[in-house]
């Protein structure tokens, strides 16, 4: 399975998608869809890893609600990081657009300093992106404000998550 060194993901209004552009170690790229349906089963076990990672002291204190602060700054901080130092989008050749794959299952491998995804077209392995709790933070973002742009909810999402984003600097995560 190939690792994905760099992705961009955006919003696709003509196909009511999300496109997830990685770049491959070769250089080379990919484009992975990510419906939305997907991604609402998705989301709540990455949210559940961020908790679990930073904050379990908190939350087993019973300070729910500090917890969520706490969330929310740190989301803040990578926010304020990423917008301060924007990179240039995965560049996806038309070859690669062409050979698009429609991911259908993500497999979660969680650990104590990372998260991977496993992406999956029914039972054939895609690709694979391993994500620091930093790079989560950065990429859930980034998906937040393509959830608004497309004009998805976020009620399903946690209250530290959804706060109202700045102006769009980049799509792009390292």
């Amino acid at each position: 399975m190939i690792e994905l060194q760099r992705i961009t993901t955006l919003y696709a209004e003509r196909d009511d998608r999300i496109r997830l552009s990685g770049e491959l170690p070769d250089g080379q790229a990919c484009v992975l869809w990510l419906t939305r349906r997907l991604l609402d089963r998705l989301l709540p076990h990455l949210w559940e890893w961020l908790i679990q990672q930073g904050l379990p002291h908190a939350q087993a204190a019973g300070q729910a609600g500090q917890a969520d602060t706490l969330q929310a700054f740190a989301q803040q901080a990578v926010r304020e990081h990423h917008r301060a130092t924007p990179e240039r989008p995965v560049e996806v050749p038309e070859s690669a657009q062409a050979a698009a794959r429609l991911v259908t299952t993500v497999e979660l491998g969680r650990h104590a300093q990372y998260l991977r995804l496993s992406f999956k077209e029914g039972e054939e392995p895609i690709a694979r992106l391993t994500l620091s709790d930093a790079l989560l933070r950065q990429w859930l973002n980034i998906l937040a404000d393509q959830y608004r742009r497309a004009e998805w909810s976020l009620q399903a999402w946690p209250a530290w998550m959804q706060e109202a984003p700045g102006p769009a600097v980049s799509v792009v995560m390292h």
